[in-house]
């Protein structure tokens, strides 16, 4: 073995269990069936919305739009808890490598994490699971950020913000201006 690869296993800090391998490989199914939840949910609200516009045209009640916002609001809430949900399988990846991965390599979640967060942010990770007190970790765990899902987030969260207006302006301009019953 080389010099330069027998260092590289030198710097390995403890080799993954069983477990440890499992728990890997779980927390990235959870982080993609949290992901595809929170897909499925926005779809369905969505396709909703776009029912009640149908509905609201199709009856010409204006009245109706006022609970259009309701949608827009869901995901956006929906889509706050699932950031905070996703911490959890992302912060046992980057436990697990920072524990069982050697030394300056590239891995999995920090690699992703890097990417949608940034390099502190991973560190900041890193830095709470090498902390030997659970209690600890879990409080400072507790005030991490949670991770972006996707890159351009603020644009798919303004543009429900703009859907949920648009469609209260809609509700008050269309009985005044157009003719249409309010209810």
């Amino acid at each position: 073995m080389s010099g330069a690869a027998t260092e590289s296993l030198g710097t390995m800090l403890q080799p993954p269990s069983p477990f440890e391998i499992v728990q890997y490989r779980e927390a990235f199914e959870t982080y993609k069936a949290s992901l595809e939840l929170y897909a499925q949910l926005t779809v369905a609200l969505l396709a909703a919305n776009a029912t009640l516009l149908v509905y609201t045209v199709h009856t010409g009640i204006a009245g109706v739009l006022l609970l259009g916002p309701v949608f827009p609001g869901i995901i956006g809430y929906m889509y706050q808890k699932f950031r905070r949900l996703a911490l959890a399988p992302l912060y046992t990846a980057i436990s697990i490598e920072h524990r069982a991965g050697s030394a300056g390599r590239d891995y999995l979640a920090s690699t992703l994490l890097a990417k949608q967060m940034s390099r502190a942010y991973v560190q900041e990770l890193k830095d709470i699971a090498a902390l030997d007190d659970p209690d600890e970790r879990m409080a400072r765990l507790e005030r991490v950020a949670p991770p972006v899902l996707a890159p351009g987030e603020d644009l798919g969260l303004g543009v429900l913000v703009g859907l949920a207006l648009l469609q209260v302006a809609l509700a008050l301009i269309l009985p005044r201006y157009f003719g249409w019953r309010f209810m």
